[in-house]
C-alpha cells in the first residue's frame, strides 16, 4: 500500500490517496529466494567436502567449515587471497589460468595436487572446479570443491611397496624353483619311483600356478596404474591369431582339444602384443572348460566401423547369471575351477583392460551346456605417429 498527500485547491482541502498493489507473487518469490538462500547456507556450512568460491583470478570469495578445517587456515587469513598462495611448491607455476576457468562448461574439470596447510604440512587432495553463470551464460564465480585423498595416496603407496617387493623377491625365486621342479619331474636327472613322481608332478602344477598368479597380477596392477602403453602398428589379423594359437597348442594338445584358426587376410592397426596376449587368454580359456576331442574356434569378421574377433568353444557355458561377473578379478564360474582347470582368475579382467585401451569392447554369448563364444571388437583406427 503507497499513501501520499495532495490539498484541493478548489475547496482549499488537503486530501490523501491511497493506492493498494497486489505483490502476492513478488512476495512468494521473495521468500523463495531466501528460502534457497538458506538452503544453500545451510549445504555449504554442513557438507563435509571442502568448498571454496572463486573468483575469476583465482581470489577466494568464501570458504566452509569444512575447508577452513582441511587448510589450517581461518576464513579471515584465506579470504581474498589467491589459490597459488596455498598450493605446493612443488605445483607452482602448474596452477590453471583465468582463461580455463572462464571457458569452463558443464561438469568443470578436476585435478589432483598438494596442498600446504598452515603448520606447512602438505595433503594430498582431488579438486574439482566448475563455473556458475546467470541466465545470459555470464561468469559469476567459480566453486571449488577439494576432497583429502591422502589415505588413498598412502594405500597406493603402501601397494607399490608390495607390489615391488612381489616382483623382487617372490617372482624370482617363483621361477628358479619351476624351474628346478620342471627339471627334475622331466626325468632329465634320473628316472624316479611312481609315489615322487606323482609328487613331483603335483608340485611342479602348483608352483606354475601360482606363477601365472603372480604374473597376472603384477600385469593388471601395472596396466590399470598406467604403467603399460599400448604400441600400436598395423599388422594383419591372421597373423596375430596364428601366433596365438601356437602359443595355446601346448595347452590344448594336453587337453586332448585341437584349435581351428580361420585364414583371413585383413589388417588392423593395434598393440599386436597385447592382442596377441588377448587371444591366448581366450584360447587357453576356452580349453579349459572344453571336453577332450572338441574343437575351439578362433575368427576374425569385419565389424560396422572396425573388427571382431571370436573365440567359440563347445564346452559346459556359462550360467545367466554369472555373464554379467566373467569379467571382475578373481571372478570364479563354480567354486572349484581355479583348482581344477588351474585358472587364476584374472586373465578375462586383463582381457578386457587390453581391449578397452584399445577403445573396443569385450563380451560373450553363452549357454549352459552349449558352450560360449567370446567376442571383442576393435574400432578402426590410423597407426600411430611416431
Amino acid at each position: 500500500m503507497t499513501t501520499s498527500a495532495f490539498r484541493d485547491h478548489t475547496h482549499g482541502r488537503i486530501g490523501i490517496l491511497q493506492t493498494l498493489d497486489d505483490i502476492t507473487s513478488d512476495k512468494a518469490a521473495t521468500d523463495q529466494i531466501h528460502e534457497s538462500e538458506a538452503r544453500f547456507r545451510s549445504l555449504f556450512d554442513s557438507t563435509p567436502v571442502g568448498i571454496a568460491l572463486v573468483r575469476a583470478d583465482w581470489s577466494i570469495m568464501a570458504l566452509n567449515p569444512a575447508l577452513e578445517q582441511l587448510r589450517g587456515f581461518s576464513t579471515d587469513e584465506i579470504i581474498d587471497k589467491k589459490l597459488s598462495h596455498f598450493r605446493s611448491p612443488i605445483h607452482q607455476g602448474t596452477g590453471l589460468n583465468r582463461s580455463l576457468l572462464l571457458a569452463t562448461s558443464g561438469e568443470g574439470f578436476s585435478i589432483e595436487r598438494l596442498l600446504v596447510r598452515k603448520d606447512d604440512s602438505e595433503v594430498w587432495t582431488h579438486v574439482v572446479t566448475a563455473p556458475v553463470r546467470n541466465e545470459r551464460g555470464e561468469f559469476l564465480f567459480g566453486v571449488r570443491m577439494i576432497v583429502d585423498i591422502s589415505q588413498r595416496k598412502e594405500v597406493e603407496r603402501l601397494k607399490d611397496e608390495f607390489l615391488g617387493m612381489v616382483n623382487h623377491e617372490l617372482r624370482t625365486p617363483l621361477t628358479a624353483i619351476e624351474a628346478g621342479i620342471g627339471l627334475v619331474a622331466s626325468g632329465a636327472l634320473g628316472s624316479l619311483p611312481e609315489n615322487m613322481q606323482r609328487m613331483l608332478d603335483i608340485a611342479s602344477e602348483n608352483s606354475s600356478r601360482l606363477t601365472r598368479l603372480v604374473n597376472d597380477v603384477l600385469d593388471l596392477e601395472r596396466m590399470t596404474a598406467g604403467r603399460i602403453e599400448l604400441e600400436p602398428v598395423a599388422c594383419n589379423a591372421s597373423a596375430l591369431i596364428e601366433q596365438a594359437t601356437q602359443a595355446a597348442s601346448a595347452i590344448a594338445d594336453g587337453a586332448g582339444v585341437t584349435i581351428e584358426p580361420t585364414s583371413t587376410d585383413m589388417r588392423l592397426v593395434a598393440d599386436p602384443d597385447r592382442i596377441i596376449q588377448t587371444l591366448t587368454n581366450l584360447i587357453a580359456n576356452a580349453v579349459k572348460f572344453s571336453p577332450s576331442g572338441s574343437s575351439v574356434t578362433v575368427g576374425v569378421t569385419k565389424a560396422k566401423g572396425g573388427i571382431r574377433f571370436s573365440v567359440a568353444d563347445h564346452g559346459r557355458g556359462i550360467p545367466a547369471n554369472e555373464i554379467p561377473l566373467i569379467f571382475n578379478r578373481f571372478h570364479q564360474v563354480e567354486r572349484g575351477d581355479s583348482r581344477n582347470q588351474g585358472g587364476t582368475g584374472l586373465g578375462l579382467a586383463i582381457c578386457q583392460w587390453i581391449v578397452e585401451q584399445h577403445g573396443g569392447h569385450i563380451w560373450v554369448d553363452s549357454a549352459v551346456e552349449h558352450g560360449s563364444t567370446f567376442f571383442f571388437a576393435l574400432p578402426e583406427r590410423r597407426q600411430a605417429s611416431r
